[in-house]
């Protein structure tokens, strides 16, 4: 998982619809997708920029996700929170599932944390703008988006 996610991101071009737009970043995403690609059955690579897999292709039940992965230096926590950059709005995807990974001592860990379908995302998150701290939070918000906690997502 590691190598593959390595190897596409060096091949990947910037995205300017990353929060953070670094080598690093792109590996970790794609760190993530290997993880959910892992985990979730019935996917197939899509790679495009709206969705990163479709799942159950060629079914009437098929529907695509977007991974969004985030690097932690932390355990998942029911008190911690996912983000989507208000750019995000436009992708043209069904669900999103968030994953995150840790770097380690002992190499890379990563858990998928939950799903959401994108409208119920949109309805449903915070409203934030770059520089905010929420209350309870110790960290100002990257960029204008959405913001979710963990507890607030459905699990797997």
């Amino acid at each position: 998982m590691v190598r593959r996610a390595q190897s596409m991101a060096k091949t990947h071009g910037s995205n300017s619809n990353t929060i953070k737009k670094r080598e690093r970043s792109r590996f970790t995403g794609y760190l993530g997708e290997e993880l959910v690609a892992q985990f979730i059955s019935g996917l197939t690579r899509a790679n495009c920029k709206d969705y990163d897999f479709i799942r159950w292709k060629g079914s009437p039940h098929s529907y695509s996700i977007d991974v969004k992965t985030k690097e932690r230096g932390v355990l998942p926590s029911d008190k911690w929170s996912v983000h989507i950059g208000e750019y995000g709005s436009h992708q043209q995807c069904d669900t999103y599932v968030f994953a995150q990974v840790n770097e380690t001592e002992q190499g890379w860990r990563g858990w998928v944390i939950g799903w959401m379908d994108k409208k119920e995302y949109w309805d449903t998150a915070l409203k934030v703008k770059k520089g905010d701290v929420v209350e309870g939070d110790d960290w100002p918000e990257y960029a204008d988006g959405r913001k979710m906690y963990f507890r607030d997502l459905h699990h797997y």
